[in-house]
């Protein structure tokens, strides 16, 4: 990619340098007014172009020695200036605009930097097939953040974040997707952890009990408690 953007900034000189010679050749530099500017090399083959796309947005772009694009300079969808830059074969490598997209060499998305559509930050990755593997930002309301793992195959692994009461807590999954562990805080603003089985019914506690004393729970495959202790000391009663 440093290659890249190394003959980008080399085309945007020379597009300078053009105009700054021009001016040289006269007392006085009036305005210059054209369609398009096209640069070839030695060997008659198109190294960039300046000019305007059918949007009426102008656009600079430019080739390398075989006539692949390796850089375009200009306008997104949502009228945003934006960057693209390509590998071989003319495969996109990253996007630039309001957000930041790169690729790997199969084409597939690897990264996303930018926002969500509530207006907070994001940040995700994705594995070789362009399945999304971690996810860092602000939840779907865009007030608090949460961090996001996905297996090979987009299932959710886990969570770390906020919840409703805003408080953290931590949440494991299955390779179905089924919940299987809690780690947080209660309505009530004491710590507990939870354990579920394949059904996500509950199977273990362990947290704080009524009387702020600390509280051991066992159920069965239906979720019925079957064992439980309390750790209260019975002097204090």
């Amino acid at each position: 990619m440093k290659q890249y953007i190394t003959g980008f900034i080399t085309a945007s000189c020379l597009v300078t340098s053009f105009f700054l010679f021009v001016a040289a050749q006269n007392t006085e530099f009036g305005d210059i007014k054209v369609h398009s500017i096209s640069i070839v090399n030695n060997e008659g083959k198109e190294t960039m172009w300046l000019g305007s796309g059918e949007g009426g947005n102008g656009f600079l772009e430019t080739f390398n020695s075989d006539g692949s694009r390796t850089s375009n300079l200009g306008s997104s969808v949502g009228d945003y200036g934006s960057l693209s830059l390509f590998g071989s074969e003319e495969k996109p490598s990253s996007f630039l605009s309001d957000y930041l997209i790169t690729y790997n060499s199969k084409r597939e998305q690897t990264t996303y930097l930018g926002n969500t559509k509530s207006g907070g930050g994001y940040l995700a990755t994705f594995n070789s097939k362009g399945i999304e593997t971690v996810s860092l930002g602000v939840n779907e309301t865009g007030n608090s953040g949460h961090l996001k793992t996905f297996n090979e195959d987009g299932i959710r692994t886990s969570f770390l974040g906020s919840n409703r009461m805003g408080t953290g807590y931590l949440q494991t999954y299955n390779s179905n997707g089924n919940k299987t562990v809690y780690l947080g805080s209660s309505s009530k603003g004491t710590g507990y952890l939870a354990t579920y089985n394949d059904l996500e019914l509950i199977t273990g506690y362990f947290g704080t009990g009524p009387n702020k004393e600390g509280v051991v729970g066992l159920h069965d495959n239906k979720n019925n408690l079957g064992w439980s202790v309390s750790g209260k000391s019975e002097k204090f009663d």
